[in-house]
């Protein structure tokens, strides 16, 4: 990324975790001014449909 201008800001932490979602997001907009772009990417599996799920539990 830096090798083309771009600026990134990458943090590991489990997408179930709301809080560290929302602090990895807050810490990018004080560092940025601004987000363009958000991606929690995750290789997880739960049997349950999305809307059922709550934080913290699979």
């Amino acid at each position: 990324m830096e090798a083309t201008g771009r600026r990134i800001l990458v943090r590991e932490a489990d997408v179930r975790d709301s809080a560290a979602l929302t602090s990895a997001a807050d810490e990018g907009a004080e560092r940025f001014g601004r987000l363009d772009i958000v991606l929690a990417n995750a290789g997880i599996f739960s049997a349950a449909p999305t809307f059922t799920m709550r934080p913290g539990r699979t």
